[in-house]
């Protein structure tokens, strides 16, 4: 890029909108459907993934309750931090949340609930009823194949 201490050219406005199109551009990628709904796993149907879509489908929320190593239940969830990455995957950072029990009273001293970055995840949808998931948790790499829960109307 030339000039830096005056005016741009035309050819650096034009790379500059170039990649703010690239970078802004979320629904490049975005699929051709809605894939928000509760998945689960076919070999552990305890197990589900909840998945809300936003934004003409350019944002995915999601969160499912699973085990730790130990069997302990765990809260894992992605938002805002992820993008498709392809009309079929979408990726984002994994997080882990810890804090005090529902029945805590606030200001009873308990400490603030806490946001840890477990790792990533990603969702790569074969088509509407039909994703695999695959992410990292305390080291293991993780995947399974999930179905969309399709309940009857």
């Amino acid at each position: 890029m030339g000039n830096l201490g005056g005016v741009l050219s035309d050819a650096d406005l034009t790379d500059i909108a170039a990649y703010f199109v690239k970078v802004l551009d979320t629904t490049a990628h975005a699929p051709l459907f809605d894939v928000s709904g509760q998945w689960a796993s076919i070999v552990q149907p305890w197990w589900a993934l909840y998945v809300t879509q936003y934004a003409q489908r350019s944002l995915l929320t999601g969160g499912w309750l699973t085990f730790d190593g130990e069997g302990n239940a765990i809260w894992l969830y992605f938002y805002e931090s992820g993008g498709w990455t392809a009309p079929d995957t979408y990726t984002a950072q994994l997080y882990r949340n810890t804090g005090p029990p529902f029945a805590t009273a606030p200001g009873m001293g308990a400490p603030a609930p806490k946001a840890t970055n477990a790792g990533t995840v990603a969702l790569v949808f074969s088509d509407r009823d039909t994703a695999d998931v695959t992410f990292g948790l305390d080291g293991i790499r993780i995947s399974h194949r999930i179905k969309r829960v399709l309940y009857p109307r």
